[in-house]
C-alpha cells in the first residue's frame, strides 16, 4: 500500500467517524418512523446511485 491509500483510508475514516459523532445527538432525538423513513430514503438513494454508475460503464 502507497502513502497516499492510507492518508485517503484515514481522510475517510476520520470523516465518517466526525459524521458519526455529530448526527448521533440528532439520530437519538428521532421518532423511530422518522428513522425508518430516513434510513429508508439514504438506502434507496445509495442503490439508484449504484444503477446508475454501473450502467454508465
Amino acid at each position: 500500500m502507497t502513502a497516499g491509500v492510507v492518508f485517503q483510508g484515514l481522510i475517510a475514516g476520520t470523516a465518517l467517524m466526525t459524521g458519526s459523532f455529530f448526527a448521533k445527538p440528532i439520530v437519538v432525538l428521532m421518532a423511530p418512523s422518522t428513522f425508518k423513513w430516513l434510513a429508508d430514503g439514504l438506502k434507496l438513494s445509495s442503490g439508484l446511485s449504484l444503477l446508475w454508475a454501473a450502467a454508465g460503464q
